[in-house]
């Protein structure tokens, strides 16, 4: 009798194990197709400016159309290095290349690019900011890999003309603190601490919104990089907060993520 107990047992854990390669690999295929759907965007964009230049048969460029494309050139350069930092992650090769930044400037630097992506769903978005610079020693880039996630996010999980956005920059003796604001569906919590696992979406997320699953997890990431943390305070219907806490400094130069962690 024991010996068959402990056989089906290890058949049952046999089977969770099967089907949580399953939903792995589902959820690593969801991912590689919203990501090729983000990169068709700028990709779609390039093409058409270029196709608009064509057809015009001016022999002239203008500058707004070549802006344009340069905007959008960058944006798919962004986004293709953005794939190949979550590949350095799950190998232990990602870097973090530290450096004195003005936060401030660098938040205030990312409103023109929601803006208008906001006002097209009838939402606001405000940005919060100190009037003078911000220092702290921080990789810029993968800062703003992680508020262009947490924006992105309040972005797509608040309903048309519901609100809106808000992004605010404060800080005590010893960190700087970024909070995401949004007035969208929120997350219930039994799930605030799973959004950060990879790969995760909840249920609500999906009939809501197409994504990928895995920038929260790989913002945690980022933020660990920094000696920082991240948290999330939500209430369905109601709205989410994401808060990010970062050292001023933490006498980071260069620093490697290393595998598991």
């Amino acid at each position: 009798r024991k010996h068959y107990v402990v056989q089906r047992e290890k058949a049952a854990e046999a089977q969770r194990e099967k089907e949580n390669e399953r939903r792995l690999t589902e959820a690593k295929l969801d991912f590689f197709a919203g990501i090729s759907h983000e990169l068709r965007t700028p990709c779609f964009l390039i093409s058409a400016q270029i196709e608009e230049i064509v057809n015009s048969g001016s022999g002239t460029v203008s500058v707004g159309a070549l802006k344009g494309i340069y905007r959008n050139s960058l944006k798919l350069n962004k986004l293709i290095g953005n794939v190949m930092d979550i590949r350095k992650m799950e190998t232990g090769n990602l870097n973090l290349l530290a450096r004195d930044t003005d936060v401030t400037a660098l938040l205030r630097s990312l409103m023109p690019d929601y803006e208008g992506l906001c006002r097209q769903k009838g939402l606001y978005l405000k940005f919060d900011l100190p009037n003078e610079p911000l220092l702290a020693r921080i990789d810029p880039d993968k800062i703003e890999f992680i508020m262009t996630n947490l924006i992105t996010n309040a972005y797509k999980y608040t309903p048309s003309g519901k609100g809106g956005v808000t992004v605010s920059l404060t800080k005590d003796d010893s960190c700087f603190v970024i909070k995401v604001n949004d007035t969208g569906i929120g997350i219930v919590k039994d799930m605030q601490e799973a959004i950060f696992n990879p790969f995760f979406r909840t249920e609500r997320g999906r009939k809501e919104s197409v994504g990928d699953g895995i920038g929260l997890s790989f913002v945690r990431k980022l933020v660990e990089l920094h000696d920082g943390e991240i948290s999330v305070e939500s209430e369905v219907n109601v709205g989410t907060t994401f808060i990010v806490k970062i050292p001023l400094d933490n006498k980071l130069n260069i620093r490697k993520l290393k595998s598991g962690g």
